[in-house]
């Protein structure tokens, strides 16, 4: 059912993509962004926790055709069993290859926080992180992109790492 939707969606943005030929990451200079992802966290050898599903919410600041920076906050709560959440927020920058294509590559790097909040049994834990990843970007318009990104999680205090995958879609505002 999720394939058909996706399929669905991007058989209707293809006419979009056409009328799209001038929208591009170089036109986004000075513009605002808000980028909602959703995906799949995977934590390197935690036992008893299991995220269902990451939801993260960014917005950012476009200061040049390459460079970026953001802003985002996380939530992933446990599939089953034991109900912990997991919680991120970070601020990052981007840096994007070929802004004056529809299809953007870029790569990110960031700072921030990783908190786990550890009940029926498992015990709370709360680290500095840092990030770093690359991503893809898909403009259909002028004012909207579809984005893919995957991110490595380096958690300050030893403790296993993180493993983020998501999509989303990128939405400018302003001028």
């Amino acid at each position: 059912m999720k394939r058909l939707a996706l399929l669905l969606m991007l058989l209707c943005s293809a006419p979009v993509a056409a009328f799209a030929l001038e929208a591009n990451q170089a036109a986004q200079e000075g513009r605002f962004f808000i980028n909602p992802k959703v995906g799949g966290l995977h934590r390197e050898s935690t036992a008893g926790y299991n995220p269902a599903v990451n939801y993260t919410l960014a917005g950012g600041y476009n200061y040049s055709a390459n460079l970026s920076s953001y802003i985002d906050v996380s939530w992933a709560p446990q599939r089953s069993g034991q109900d912990s959440d997991l919680f991120t927020a970070s601020i990052g920058g981007l840096y994007h290859f070929l802004p004056k294509q529809s299809l953007v590559p870029y790569v990110t790097a960031g700072a921030g926080y990783l908190g786990i909040n550890g009940k029926d049994g498992l015990s709370d834990e709360n680290q500095a992180q840092f990030n770093y990843g690359a991503g893809l970007k898909y403009f259909l318009s002028k004012d909207i992109a579809l984005n893919a990104e995957a991110k490595h999680m380096l958690d300050t205090s030893g403790k296993p790492n993180s493993l983020l995958y998501q999509a989303g879609l990128v939405v400018y505002l302003g001028k």
